[in-house]
C-alpha cells in the first residue's frame, strides 16, 4: 500500500502468514485484524497497538504515547514510534503480542 513504512510492511508480511489474521483499514490507515477485531495499525508512521493497560503503561514509560485522536484518549491503545534499530523485528514482536491479547479477549 502506498505510504506504508517499510517496517510496517514487514510486520504485515509476518503476521499475515497466520491464516486467522486479515488486513483491513482503521481510521483510514492499514491495519491487521483477528476475529474481526483490530490489533495493530500503521498510524502516521507509528505502530498503533491494542494492549492491556499494564503493558501500555510499560510502553509509555519507554517513550510511546497514548492514542488520542481528536484530543480524546482511546483507552487500550498505544502509539509506538519506529525504533532506530531493528524496527521491523521490534514492531513485529509487539504486533504479535497485541494479536495474542486481542485473540484472547475475543
Amino acid at each position: 500500500m502506498a505510504g506504508e513504512s517499510e517496517s510496517y510492511e514487514k510486520v504485515e508480511y509476518e503476521l499475515l502468514a497466520d491464516p486467522s489474521v486479515v488486513a483491513g483499514k482503521f481510521f483510514g490507515h492499514p491495519c491487521l485484524k483477528i476475529g474481526g477485531k483490530v490489533f495493530a495499525c500503521e498510524h502516521d508512521s507509528e505502530l498503533l497497538l491494542k494492549l492491556p493497560p499494564e503493558r501500555i503503561a510499560e510502553l509509555t514509560a519507554e517513550g510511546s504515547r497514548h492514542f488520542e485522536p481528536g484530543g480524546h484518549r482511546m483507552g487500550g491503545w498505544v502509539k509506538v514510534p519506529e525504533p532506530d534499530s531493528d524496527a521491523a523485528a521490534q514492531w513485529t514482536a509487539l504486533a504479535d503480542e497485541a494479536k495474542e491479547y486481542v485473540a484472547g479477549a475475543a
